[in-house]
């Protein structure tokens, strides 16, 4: 029996592996039980695809997970495997040449009654099979690991790397929201100018060019061009009116989409022109020229 040092990686790797097929067969489960509640599978529309195609990549998950299962309880029954199988780079290169057909006949599957039954396999080969041969094609002429090596770095990746990634992603979210809430609360009038901003361009746009109609929903993320409510020369007299209202001057190379085309972009553009001048973080400032002069009264 192996020592109880060596029996670490074996328990490491029967833990990984474990952990890895648990979560595949639950989100294989939630995927068929979704699509079960949909319609009947006949051609399927993308939403179903997408699904069906998670399911299907967690079940792959899942069953690159059994060797390493295997060869982790193998380890720590003392029966590691040192045999060195030969470079499958020739096996790799004649599947990259079928992988044009297998893409071929994903296409003409998916449009077919029997969608189901072909798209989710074609599609997992369709990306596995370039994955394999660069995999093959890298590490041609080293020595290969052991077996128990091969399927312990697999099962890590398929495990403990995605798993790293969504830690270091929520991390990264708080870190950033903790950064956007100390903004906030070292410039208290912030939010206000933002809201007060805001409204100003909302009000100026429905009396100018909605007419006042409110039945027109202009959510603060709608493009103004899209949607037909501003075109050309509506564009001007709005720069017109961010100039005189907030004292501010647009370039001609500011005259752009990204810039003007929404309530959200037109009021970021208007904060970042305030912060050039220096003018927002102050409660006097940072607001319509007019709502000035009338407190300044």
């Amino acid at each position: 029996m192996p020592s109880e040092n060596k029996k670490l990686p074996g328990v490491l790797m029967l833990l990984l592996s474990a952990l890895g097929i648990l979560f595949s067969l639950l989100i294989v489960a939630g995927a068929v039980f979704t699509l079960q509640i949909k319609q009947p599978l006949t051609i399927l529309a993308i939403e179903e695809m997408s699904l069906a195609l998670t399911g299907a990549l967690a079940l792959l998950v899942g069953l690159l997970q059994i060797p390493a299962l295997v060869f982790a309880i193998r380890s720590l029954r003392g029966k590691v495997s040192l045999v060195q199988h030969p470079s499958l780079i020739k096996a790799a290169s004649i599947a990259g040449l079928v992988w044009l057909g297998i893409i071929v006949t994903g296409i003409l599957a998916v449009r077919t009654q029997v969608a189901w039954f072909f798209f989710v396999p074609l599609t997992l080969l369709a990306v596995a099979v370039p994955v394999w041969w660069l995999v093959e094609f890298s590490r041609r002429g080293l020595p290969r690991p052991s077996p128990f090596r091969e399927w312990g770095t697999l099962a890590i990746g398929l495990t403990a790397a995605p798993l790293l990634i969504m830690v270091i992603e929520i991390s990264m979210l708080l870190v950033i929201a903790l950064a956007v809430l100390a903004v906030f609360i070292s410039q208290p009038d912030l939010l206000g100018q933002l809201q007060s901003i805001a409204q100003d361009l909302r009000a100026f746009v429905n009396e100018r060019f909605l007419f006042g109609d409110g039945s027109v929903v202009l959510e603060p993320g709608d493009s103004f061009l899209e949607r037909g409510i501003i075109d050309s020369t509506g564009v001007m007299e709005l720069v017109a009116h961010v100039e005189q209202q907030y004292e501010i001057k647009v370039a001609d190379e500011e005259l752009v989409p990204d810039n003007l085309d929404s309530i959200e972009r037109l009021t970021q553009f208007v904060i970042r022109k305030l912060e050039a001048k220096g003018e927002t973080g102050d409660a006097g400032r940072g607001i319509p020229g007019a709502q000035r002069q009338a407190a300044a009264r």
